[in-house]
């Protein structure tokens, strides 16, 4: 059985397999808008078909085994937020019981850290994300009267680095990855503490790039941080799709040029006034079918 070549001819799937060469190439748009390629690792799953015309090599491509039994071409890099996305913030829980006596404050100290680093990223000056995080704790407890101690605040932010995955994520990563796509992460936490948390959620063997917007000091919702992490993959924004469990960070990937899947966790809600992502659905799994369906 053979596929098109895109260029009128057939390559025979198991010719494609004999003429796979050591590094593959991944076409890309150059500034001016033409193709040009890129070295990139391949795939564990995929297979590289060359592009002949005339007994020429045109281009080279990422392509992956489609249900059917043929080869499809994989049309965009999968980035992934962190937290709340990947990882499940609710095993804090038992901490902000112990500190607050109330593990719902978690939720509270969590959007008053958001709210901080929007703040900053919209007027400046820039500050790291655990910075927003050990502020947003300190107000968290000002409006009870409390004062978090150093060793409590130490025990939160360790905790953040050990948070685990949710049960869909490394099955959902898993199959997309055997479907031949690209994976990257991209939180607006530090290298350092996303390493960790990569590491500790037994996630980190899954990820081509483990990306932070902090290398930018342009967090995200900032187009900036969608325009590095493009950059650092060597494609153009159009060619990412961000997939996030926030409205913030699916608009604001949106808004840079990304297509991008929004994960409706838990008390996670769309906002009527934005228009609404291609892809949405209620855990990874589900959108990881649909981002086959739709991206190959």
């Amino acid at each position: 059985m053979g596929v098109g070549d895109g260029d009128g001819g057939v390559v025979g799937v198991a010719d494609a397999a004999s003429i796979r060469p050591a590094v593959a190439l991944r076409p890309t748009r150059s500034r001016r808008g033409s193709a040009r390629c890129n070295p990139i690792r391949e795939p564990a799953s995929g297979r590289t078909l060359r592009h002949l015309f005339g007994g020429l090599l045109s281009r080279v491509c990422t392509w992956s085994a489609s249900p059917n039994g043929l080869l499809a071409e994989v049309k965009r890099v999968l980035v992934f937020d962190v937290n709340e996305t990947l990882l499940d913030l609710s095993a804090l829980d038992p901490h902000f019981q112990r500190v607050f006596g109330d593990a719902q404050v978690r939720l509270e100290w969590f959007q008053t850290m958001l709210q901080s680093a929007f703040l900053t990223t919209i007027t400046g000056p820039y500050k790291a994300f655990g910075e927003h995080f050990r502020a947003a704790l300190a107000m968290t407890a000002l409006r009870r009267d409390l004062r978090v101690s150093p060793d409590d605040e130490r025990a939160i932010l360790a905790g953040v680095r050990t948070l685990p995955a949710y049960p869909d994520v490394r099955p959902a990563l898993e199959r997309l990855r055997s479907a031949g796509f690209r994976l990257a992460a991209l939180t607006n936490s530090t290298a350092a503490v996303e390493e960790a948390q990569l590491q500790n959620a037994k996630l980190s063997d899954l990820f081509e790039k483990a990306l932070s917007a902090d290398s930018g000091k342009r967090l995200k919702p900032a187009s900036e941080a969608y325009a590095n992490a493009a950059r650092e993959l060597e494609v153009v924004p159009a060619e990412i799709r961000m997939v996030a469990a926030h409205v913030w960070d699916v608009q604001g990937a949106l808004r840079a040029g990304c297509a991008a899947a929004f994960v409706e966790r838990p008390g996670a809600v769309w906002n009527p006034l934005l228009e609404r992502p291609d892809i949405v659905g209620p855990d990874l799994g589900e959108i990881a079918e649909r981002v086959i369906e739709v991206d190959r």
